[in-house]
Order: C-alpha cells, then sequence, then structure tokens
C-alpha cells in the first residue's frame, strides 16, 4: 500500500500542476492561488511555476516553524513536482483561438486538476504547504478550517488582482468545481488504498 501512496502523491502532483498550467493557457484568469503566482510573474520576472514554488515555500516554512507535524516528505514532494508541471505544461501546450473552445479546455483542466489534488490527499504523506497553514492557523485561532480557507482565499485572489494577476471566469469555476472533485476523488483513492480486510467488513 505504502507503494500505492507513492504513486498516488506523484502522479497527483504532476496532474494538479499540468491541469493547472493548461487551465492558464485559456487565459479566463485563474484559481486563487495562481492570481497571484501571476502578480509575482509581473513583478518579479520569474516563471509561473517559480512564482507558485516561492510562495509554497514561504507558507512552507511558516508551517515548519509553527506546526511542524503537518511537514511530512510529501509535502516537499509535491511542491516541486507541482511547480516543474505547472511550468512545463503552460510553456508547451497551445492557446486555444475560439472563446468557446478556450472555455471547455479551461472546465476540462480544472476537473484534472481537482482530480489530482485528491490523489495527492488521499496519499496522505503530508498536507501541502496552503492546507497545512490553513489548518495551523485554524488550530491557534478557534477558526474553522473551511472559514480559514475561505478567507485565505479571498486574500490572495485580491492581493494578486490588487498587484496586476488576472481574475475570471476561471477564478469563479475553481472556487465552485474544486471542492467537490477533489472530496470524490479522496474518497474513491482512499477507499482503493484500505486493506482488504477492511473491505470486506465494510461491506
Amino acid at each position: 500500500m505504502k507503494f500505492l501512496r507513492v504513486c498516488f502523491l506523484i502522479l497527483g502532483s504532476v496532474l494538479a500542476g499540468g491541469a493547472m498550467g493548461v487551465a492558464l493557457r485559456a487565459n479566463m484568469g485563474g484559481s486563487t492561488l495562481s492570481v497571484t503566482w501571476e502578480a509575482i510573474h509581473l513583478h518579479f520576472g520569474v516563471s509561473i511555476g517559480a512564482a507558485s514554488f516561492l510562495l509554497s515555500l514561504v507558507m512552507f516554512l511558516l508551517v515548519l516553524a509553527f506546526a511542524r507535524r503537518q511537514i511530512h516528505v510529501g509535502t516537499v514532494v509535491h511542491m516541486v513536482l507541482y511547480s516543474a508541471s505547472l511550468d512545463a505544461f503552460s510553456a508547451f501546450w497551445p492557446a486555444a483561438p475560439a472563446a468557446s473552445l478556450r472555455i471547455a479546455l479551461m472546465l476540462e483542466a480544472l476537473v484534472v486538476y481537482a482530480f489530482g489534488l485528491g490523489l495527492y490527499a488521499a496519499a496522505d504523506l503530508g498536507r501541502g504547504p496552503y492546507e497545512g497553514l490553513c489548518f495551523c492557523l485554524a488550530e491557534r485561532t478557534g477558526c474553522g478550517v473551511g472559514a480559514m480557507r475561505w478567507g485565505f482565499d479571498l486574500f490572495f485572489v485580491a492581493a494578486g488582482w490588487l498587484f496586476g494577476g488576472a481574475v475570471g471566469l476561471c477564478t469563479l469555476c475553481s472556487l465552485l468545481m474544486t471542492g467537490p472533485v477533489l472530496q470524490a476523488t479522496k474518497q474513491l483513492a482512499s477507499h482503493l488504498l484500505r486493506p482488504a480486510g477492511t473491505h470486506a467488513a465494510a461491506s
């Protein structure tokens, strides 16, 4: 089962990063965090993947300082693979010319993105820096994790937009679609990771 967890970690990270890179090629904004990545990209001249890694690194260091138990090897692996895949796919995937094709491309990419995040979450080899930061602050402030995540999402969208990041249809769709697809994927993948005896008992 450990091998399957590692496979989910690697595949999920690559799928999520690559799919978000494709979604960004639709030029309809990006996910909550990618609005801030674009602002970093515009102001510092680094690639979108590098901007993603730098922001994740800041979050990683904060979580490492205040809630080290959230961090495992999977956290670092996810950061590296996600950022590298984001750059690879956003650099080489051709942009669709027609608006209808761009919308279809964006929606399909967001489904794959959430599916990849679900696989990564099911692997349970360490929280991502963003999730780890939300859990850390939720524990320290007494706020719910969901409320903390929504607050951070709104903060990164607003901050990224103020500094030049693009907000659009992709931003709204990612907010609506990511949670349900991620949760369904995580449940299915977690079921596959259960020992055979557990399946029989559950049935």
